[in-house]
């Protein structure tokens, strides 16, 4: 069995062996899992900030769409603000029961003053 050293982590230090050889997995505080951060705390607003800022590639996506496409109607800009941006950032939202939303509000709002041009 082969196993990719670089891709697995898991919440505690073990050591696997085989046969052939020795892996040693270590011990990581937050990991991705379906698209979903994990924090080995637990903590719901941690993963809110993990969420947010592993979306900010799609949040400087927006602006350069923005920027190329400065003249487009209000009703374009809006449409790609919602399907492309916020589905990317609140996705697995519905775990974040009690989290502080501030993280994703601030992107939230600083986008739409950018698609509004204010």
């Amino acid at each position: 069995m082969k196993i990719n050293q670089k891709k697995i982590k898991f919440k505690s230090d073990f050591v696997f062996a085989t046969k052939d050889s020795v892996l040693k997995v270590s011990n990581c505080p937050s990991y991705i899992y379906l698209g979903t951060p994990i924090v080995q705390s637990g903590g719901v607003n941690k993963a809110v900030e993990l969420q947010t800022a592993d979306k900010v590639k799609h949040v400087s996506k927006f602006h350069s769409f923005l920027s190329k496409h400065a003249v487009s109607p209000l009703w374009l800009k809006m449409k790609v603000f919602n399907t492309g941006v916020m589905t990317a950032i609140l996705y697995s939202c519905e775990s974040w029961i009690d989290a502080n939303f501030a993280p994703a509000t601030k992107q939230y709002f600083n986008m739409l003053k950018s698609a509004i041009d204010v």
